[in-house]
């Protein structure tokens, strides 16, 4: 069931996303074409500054619209007059939550590679991938002597932070929509204070284990500054650093996902 849902959220949200898509990749190579020809006609530099601009105003608009309708999918379609007859659907509560979770992940995730995509376009010349491989490699082989670990090994690592980052922020505005729902009036306020709860307190607790656990290895209490420049001058333990962060997200993950899941599944108000 979990399939069908992922397919309908996909379908209802790709007409939206997949134009914004086209018309940047568009933008990009119209751009392109302007860059090189690169003359002093007052008419081709007008055409090309109002491509430009379109160009920006798409990129931003593209991931502003990620944002709105991760948050309007959401509640309209469980919190709003369609959670009725979503969950009369043989769908455990957890499934619904996990298909607007992956759904927003990967239109999150492909709005960044079109981008990149199209600023490489935008970008293009003879030179353009040599120096992108030159500079790629360049970045293994400071990751590989700085850290001590194989820069591709750290790439995929840093890849898997983003993912479980970005999991943990959309759930995190999940179980705020959640909460805010449980207030009877004014419910996009109490949502929104209580995504400021949640980060205040999600960053409190990183800052206590954080300083706790420096002050505890290095045999004495620091100053905060101090354990910063400690961090900052070691090889080994920024990944330390960087693999308990990971914990922590999944940790912080898991707990926002329970918050959301107890809402919908005992605490759901849909008046």
């Amino acid at each position: 069931m979990l399939g069908k849902l992922l397919k309908y959220e996909i379908k209802s949200t790709a007409r939206i996303f997949l134009p914004l898509y086209v018309s940047l990749v568009l933008l990009a190579v119209i751009s392109n074409i302007f860059f090189k020809i690169n003359n002093n006609e007052l008419f081709m530099n007008i055409i090309s500054v109002i491509s430009t601009s379109a160009y920006v105003f798409i990129i931003i608009a593209i991931f502003v619209l990620t944002l709105l309708v991760m948050i309007q999918r959401f509640y309209k379609n469980l919190l709003g007059d369609e959670g009725y007859l979503m969950f009369t659907l043989p769908v455990k509560t957890g499934e619904h939550i996990v298909s607007k979770l992956l759904t927003s992940m990967m239109w999150v995730i492909t709005s960044t590679i079109v981008t990149i995509v199209s600023v490489l376009i935008i970008s293009y010349n003879e030179n353009t991938f040599a120096s992108l491989q030159n500079a790629i490699s360049q970045v293994f082989s400071e990751i590989s002597r700085v850290f001590g670990i194989n820069g591709y090994a750290y790439l995929i690592e840093f890849f898997i932070f983003l993912l479980m980052v970005l999991a943990t922020n959309i759930l995190m505005i999940y179980a705020s929509i959640a909460v805010g729902q449980l207030v009877s009036k004014h419910k996009v306020l109490g949502a929104f204070g209580a995504y400021l709860g949640f980060y205040i307190l999600s960053q409190i607790i990183i800052s206590i284990i954080f300083v706790s656990y420096y002050s505890i290895s290095s045999g004495n209490m620091n100053s905060f500054e101090t354990i910063i420049n400690n961090v900052a001058q070691s090889n080994t333990i920024p990944h330390f650093v960087f693999v308990g962060i990971m914990l922590l997200n999944l940790f912080f993950a898991g707990a926002y996902y329970i918050i959301t899941n107890l809402i919908l599944s005992k605490q759901l108000n849909l008046e």
